[in-house]
């Protein structure tokens, strides 16, 4: 988030106070004249405004930043899933090619058991991999 302007010139104010009354206090150190209690207060109050303010400016960098890595994290869980999601794709579309390829050399690898094992491990895979996204939308 960049700093709006408001912000920044009331800040700019604020320091720009505690320096000119800073200057004040420096020349009445100076001169042996005694400083008011005003003037050793409002330094004190615009200081503390001053640094209220950048609280204030870290606090809310703070809460983005953690909204950031939510997000952040949000979407490397979805990265992920895609990923499964291609390489199943890719495993699938090259055994179908090879089937297709080659319809008499792999005829008893499509009625064998192994055929059908592997189809059902691809399959849960590829729900548990759905589940898992949607788990994912719903946080």
């Amino acid at each position: 988030m960049v700093e709006n302007e408001a912000n920044r010139a009331n800040f700019e104010e604020l320091i720009g106070h505690v320096q000119v009354l800073k200057a004040r206090l420096e020349s009445n150190i100076k001169q042996d004249a005694p400083a008011s209690q005003s003037q050793y207060d409002d330094l004190f109050d615009y200081y503390e405004r001053a640094v209220k303010d950048r609280v204030m400016r870290n606090a809310t960098l703070t809460e983005e930043l953690n909204e950031t890595h939510a997000k952040l994290d949000q979407h490397k869980r979805r990265f992920e899933v895609l990923r499964l999601s291609v390489v199943l794709a890719i495993i699938i579309m090259v055994f179908v090619v090879g089937i297709m390829a080659f319809p008499s050399e792999t005829k008893f690898v499509v009625a064998s058991p192994y055929c059908t094992h592997f189809a059902m491990i691809v399959v849960g895979i590829g729900l548990s991999a759905l589940f898992k996204r949607r788990r994912v939308k719903q946080d």
